[in-house]
């Protein structure tokens, strides 16, 4: 999914890739760039939630 330079703090244009989720150590996270704002971040979780095969509710 296309996010757009910007959003939530992105310098460029960029890419989630919902395909590939991978899982972070959040002691190892020193700074909070940005956050995307609801409506990215929705459709963000609907690529999740399709990628991973669970239904809206899950």
């Amino acid at each position: 999914m296309a996010l757009p330079q910007g959003a939530g703090g992105l310098q460029r244009e960029s890419v989630a890739l919902c395909h590939q989720v991978t899982t972070l150590d959040r002691g190892k996270l020193t700074e909070r760039l940005g956050a995307l704002p609801d409506d990215l971040l929705g459709q963000v979780s609907k690529g999740l939630r399709i990628a991973q095969d669970l239904s809206p509710d899950e």
